[in-house]
């Protein structure tokens, strides 16, 4: 084992991906189908993710973008970033560009997409910044 791998092992609780997907599950959302798709952790620490939800309903489907972290063996969720907020509503999809642990924040990058059948076409990402302080990180 390397000396990395044996000082992330230690440092942090862990946040499974099967725990992630059970806690965005379990939002209660009005979504006739969705789909959760795996989590996105910084390469440095497993404590912090962020995972993608599709929710299909009547009017169509779109993304939402959630922020999870864990503190005392507790899940805390926060919504980022959510495709059903365009007026008029339009196929927009959610990339997720990464995920990073700086000294003092955890940064994010997303990117959104209009529909494949309408020209498929990548814009400019938007980034995120959340001070550890404020989540309760070291």
């Amino acid at each position: 084992m390397n000396k990395r791998f044996q000082k992330f092992n230690t440092s942090f609780e862990y946040i499974l991906s099967k725990d992630a997907i059970l806690a965005v599950s379990n939002l209660c959302e009005n979504d006739l189908i969705s789909i959760i798709h795996e989590p996105c952790y910084p390469d440095t620490r497993k404590d912090v993710c962020i995972i993608r939800k599709t929710i299909i309903d009547m009017q169509g489907s779109y993304d939402v973008i959630y922020l999870l972290w864990k503190k005392n063996e507790n899940i805390s969720i926060k919504k980022i970033w959510s495709t059903s907020t365009y007026d008029p509503p339009e196929e927009q999809y959610l990339f997720i560009g990464y995920v990073l642990e700086l000294k003092n924040s955890i940064v994010i990058k997303l990117y959104t997409s209009n529909d494949p059948k309408k020209g498929f076409a990548i814009h400019p990402g938007t980034i995120y910044e959340f001070k550890k302080e404020t989540l309760g990180l070291k």
